[in-house]
């Protein structure tokens, strides 16, 4: 079975995208504090001097993983902020296309839970939750019948 999907990209595409920016922003995040504390740690040596290779490494590292760290920190709080509208456009709707709810250890929630590619239903509305293997072999068999790659 098929639902028609809303225009526009759905929450599960929110979510890959904010999973595509933790492979950047974490690491560069991480570099940064590690550059951070590094620093720190040299400035602490008595009657050590450093060349201005000291710069070049701060610049040359730092910088892009200080860029990086921010694009996560804002592009991640943007991506959030934005989500909160289309869960409630697709829950008006009728599905979801979130693989988890608000107050989702509660209850499972009343809507169908539909593929955010192809438009098929994974879950119907009322029925428990998936395991994480049921839901992948949910997900492949769809995107197999659907002709899409696999997730």
């Amino acid at each position: 079975m098929t639902r028609e999907l809303l225009p526009g990209r759905s929450v599960h595409d929110r979510y890959g995208t904010l999973r595509r920016l933790d492979r950047i922003g974490v690491p560069g995040l991480l570099v940064f504090i590690g550059l951070c504390c590094g620093g720190m740690a040299l400035s602490q040596l008595d009657g050590v001097t450093y060349g201005p290779w000291v710069w070049w490494v701060a610049g040359i590292v730092g910088f892009p993983s200080w860029l990086a760290a921010g694009a996560w920190i804002v592009g991640g709080r943007l991506i959030i902020a934005s989500m909160g509208g289309r869960r409630e456009a697709e829950h008006a709707a009728g599905y979801t296309t979130s693989r988890y709810a608000p107050n989702f250890m509660i209850r499972p929630p009343e809507i169908d839970h539909v593929d955010g590619e192809s438009g098929r239903i994974v879950r119907l509305a009322g029925e428990p939750w998936l395991t994480e293997a049921e839901y992948e072999a949910r997900i492949r068999a769809i995107r197999e019948a659907a002709g899409h790659d696999e997730a």
